[in-house]
């Protein structure tokens, strides 16, 4: 289950998210190994998706990577008004074709944020989307946010985001803030581990820096 934390200020928006993933060998709850995946997907010159939960969701943000490339879609209004849908055709594809069996509650949990720079107009150019599945015939569904939000939900993550105020520093601050969280969470919780990501949604455009341990 990927940790993923947002924050969003005026001068852009910081996502900070590990890359281990907890996979059951045999279905059994008890029996489980982890491993590191992708989680971090480019959709667009100035979008982002990270995701989060079960390990579909990697295969849907590359069919998802695809699908973007082929409509030639580029602007974040387009690109998360086209993701919703694609998302859930896709879905119902697998669910169609998944033997049945029995798989732990958070295997059938999907979310995923998508974020971008969208200037112009009267909106924040600065905004994200968190879509989110919950349950094993759950539909893909808008989950409303603020500012901040930390996926899956912590109480003490987001109320340590709520409180946070950027210094003069700005989203340097801000990224030190998020990675100081995202280590201390990894450091209570064995499903949270590095490498950690960090990516930057600028007026410039997007930066990753990845933390290894």
């Amino acid at each position: 289950m990927t940790q993923i934390l947002v924050c969003r200020c005026e001068e852009g928006i910081v996502l900070a998210s590990d890359s281990r993933a907890v996979v059951y060998p045999s279905q059994e709850e008890k029996d489980r190994r982890f491993i590191h995946v992708k989680k971090v997907f480019q959709l667009g010159s100035r979008t982002v998706a990270v995701a989060a939960g079960a390990g579909y969701g990697t295969l849907l943000c590359e069919g998802l990577e695809r699908h973007l490339l082929e409509m030639d879609l580029d602007h974040y209004a387009a690109i998360a008004g086209e993701a919703p849908r694609f998302l859930q055709a896709q879905l119902d594809g697998l669910r169609k074709n998944q033997p049945r069996g029995i798989v732990p509650d958070e295997l059938n949990r999907f979310f995923l944020v998508i974020a971008g720079h969208a200037p112009g107009g009267e909106m924040d150019p600065f905004r994200f989307l968190l879509l989110g599945v919950e349950g094993p015939e759950g539909d893909v569904r808008v989950i409303p946010t603020g500012s901040v939000v930390a996926v899956p939900r912590h109480m003490g993550a987001e109320y340590r985001l709520v409180r946070f105020h950027p210094d003069a520093g700005g989203l340097n601050s801000v990224e030190a803030f998020l990675e100081e969280l995202l280590v201390w969470m990894a450091r209570k919780n064995e499903e949270i581990g590095a490498p950690f990501h960090f990516t930057r949604i600028t007026q410039e455009g997007i930066s990753t820096r990845t933390r290894w341990r």
